[in-house]
């Protein structure tokens, strides 16, 4: 977050604010969801960028999920890399995420595109 380069890598905790119910469908859907809002930040730390960089523009162009099983726990680590494929700045980001007991639930990958325009003075 502060603005310099760091490698590709990223370790991301969340579970759920509330119960979600033990549905296996609705928790595959919310692993989904959830694994789609923090890839991006992983291509951006080679670049040296952050969410609060004014100027940057972001988009998740492509975004696939596959569960291992039963995905009855949203809580878990995900831990993507990415590799930025210059001079488009976009960033091909693969994850897996766990259960709190150590299980894997799913694999993720994205594909996510930056854009960033320095603000200018006047």
């Amino acid at each position: 977050m502060g603005g310099k380069p760091a490698p590709p890598v990223q370790n991301v905790w969340m579970r759920a604010a509330a119960p979600i119910g033990d549905d296996p469908v609705f928790n595959q859907a919310v692993l989904a969801y959830a694994s789609d809002m923090s890839f991006l930040s992983t291509s951006m730390r080679p670049h040296g960028l952050n969410w609060q960089r004014a100027g940057l523009q972001t988009a998740s162009l492509d975004h696939a999920s596959g569960s291992t099983g039963p995905a009855t726990s949203t809580t878990g680590t995900c831990s993507p890399s990415a590799a930025p494929l210059p001079p488009a700045r976009a960033g091909m980001n693969l994850g897996a995420i766990y259960s709190h007991d150590g299980r894997l639930v799913a694999s993720a990958a994205q594909e996510g595109l930056m854009r960033y325009h320095p603000p200018t003075e006047g």
